[in-house]
Formats: structure tokens, C-alpha cells, sequence
């Protein structure tokens, strides 16, 4: 399972993001983590730009062959 944060950078009035059931606001300063399996939507009603900063999360029990930075190994970039 992938967890994404999105850590609310400018917002504007009429903006929001759905996960699952549950509709939040961005707050400038704050995040908002939410397992990204679940069917999720974000939209910007204003005619303003809306920035949000995404990060995403592998959890840390999962078995180190499901995580896709794993195969990106520096072996396969030295040159």
C-alpha cells in the first residue's frame, strides 16, 4: 500500500480533495495523508492556481520486492 501526503502550499478558496467517502479542504501548513488505493478526486473551483506538494509513502512492512524504488538500484545507474 502506497500512502500519499499532499502538504497544502497556496490555496485558494474552492478547493478540495475526496478520498473514499470523506471531502476535505487544503489548509496552507498542513497535510493531508490518505492511502491512495482508495478511489480519491481533487478539484480547484477558483480561477486561481492551486499548489500542493505531493509525497508518496511505500509502508514500511511491505517486503522489499514490492516497492518500485527498489529496483532502481545505483548498480544499474553507475556508469
Amino acid at each position: 500500500a502506497r500512502l500519499t501526503c499532499h502538504l497544502g502550499l497556496d490555496i485558494p478558496d474552492g478547493c478540495g480533495i475526496r478520498v473514499g467517502e470523506e471531502t476535505r479542504p487544503w489548509h496552507p501548513g498542513k497535510c493531508i495523508v490518505f492511502d491512495d488505493s482508495w478511489e480519491h478526486e481533487v478539484w480547484n473551483s477558483s480561477s486561481e492556481l492551486r499548489a500542493v506538494l505531493l509525497m508518496n509513502f511505500f509502508h514500511p512492512g511491505l517486503p522489499s520486492r514490492w516497492h518500485p524504488d527498489e529496483v532502481l538500484t545505483k548498480d544499474k545507474y553507475a556508469g
